[in-house]
């Protein structure tokens, strides 16, 4: 009788764990599926502002594209009349002042890099903010870097080699940009 009962069980499990294995791999199909078409949908989303979106909507989708890893967008705007992409940035992570202002210089480089290609934009200005400490102790978040240069000026930059000869020191951005370190940024990194 106990031989009996080992076939029955045996069909049981072919006939739950097959069928389940079955809506397992076809879930798993259309997760994956549902997944290119999100990537898609977002692809051609993207593409489509930066053919017909306005420039602000523009600088958004390379920030976000680009350096939302590194950086919080607290600002953004475009001055149709000055031609002038303005951005204000606040890094996300902690790290010493030296590390944070090379840093800054580099993705300084890449946004020039990246806005310049935005029919209309000339000029760039971005402002790197950080938090500070008056002397009662009380915070303030402010620019610690200041930087802005054009498109004229950026022109002969090759984007490809200047980014590490920046890291390396970034007083060579001062050839073709503004790039102001804050005396308060550079006491606190004393």
């Amino acid at each position: 009788m106990e031989e009996e009962k080992t076939p029955n069980k045996k069909k049981l499990v072919d006939r739950i764990f097959k069928p389940v294995m079955i809506i397992c791999a076809i879930i798993i199909v259309c997760s994956i599926i549902a997944l290119k078409l999100s990537t898609w949908n977002d692809a051609r989303r993207i593409e489509n502002i930066m053919q017909n979106g306005t420039t602000e909507q523009k600088i958004q989708v390379i920030f976000t594209e680009h350096f939302e890893k590194d950086y919080d967008l607290v600002n953004s705007s475009f001055d149709e009349e000055f031609k002038v992409a303005e951005l204000t940035l606040r890094e996300k992570y902690e790290s010493t002042i030296d590390y944070s202002v090379k840093n800054a210089a580099v993705a300084f480089i890449g946004l020039a890099k990246y806005l310049f290609q935005i029919e209309g934009i000339e000029s760039i200005s971005v402002d790197f903010n950080y938090t500070f400490l008056d002397e009662y102790g009380n915070e303030s978040e402010k620019p610690g870097i200041l930087s802005g240069t054009t498109k004229e000026e950026m022109s002969d930059v090759n984007y490809d080699n200047f980014p590490n000869m920046v890291w390396d020191d970034y007083t060579k951005l001062e050839k073709v940009a503004r790039f102001i370190v804050s005396p308060a940024l550079k006491k606190a990194s004393e």
